[in-house]
């Protein structure tokens, strides 16, 4: 699993297997946040209940925030923000390929970065979120 650090504490990643869950415990990580709705996409996935029992099984705090591409909701952000603020990092969060982690993300970090540092950390983890400046603040 290839993971990208995108903020102090954040690591992102796309969809993740038991054996990630693992490897992420023993590399530290102590929170997962899934952004991915169950049934997504058809394939061998786990649903958000096998990958939290699996993380529990690990000593990993899990989340499930589950997020329909292209459509980031305020509570969404919300709940994004709440578990970084309340549960140990580091955090890998993952979903299909990392976008809507990097898009909750940038919408619940408004204090420390601007709207323009958002962006460009985003970018530099492969993912465009120019279109999201106005609602970025």
């Amino acid at each position: 699993m290839k993971t990208i650090e995108l903020d102090t504490d954040l690591h992102i990643t796309g969809q993740i297997t038991p054996d990630d869950i693992r490897v992420a415990a023993k590399k530290g990580i102590k929170t997962i946040i899934n952004v991915r709705p169950d049934g997504e996409k058809e394939g061998d996935y786990m649903t958000a209940q096998e990958a939290s029992d699996i993380a529990g099984e690990s000593g990993i705090n899990y989340c499930h925030i589950p997020v329909i591409p292209d459509q980031v909701s305020d509570q969404n952000v919300a709940d994004f923000g709440k578990v970084m603020d309340e549960l140990p990092g580091p955090v890998l969060a993952h979903c299909g390929t990392g976008k809507r982690v990097s898009v909750l993300w940038a919408l619940s970090n408004n204090g420390s970065l601007s709207a323009d540092e958002r962006i460009e950390k985003a970018a530099e983890a492969g993912h465009d979120l120019s279109a999201l400046k106005p609602r970025l603040g």
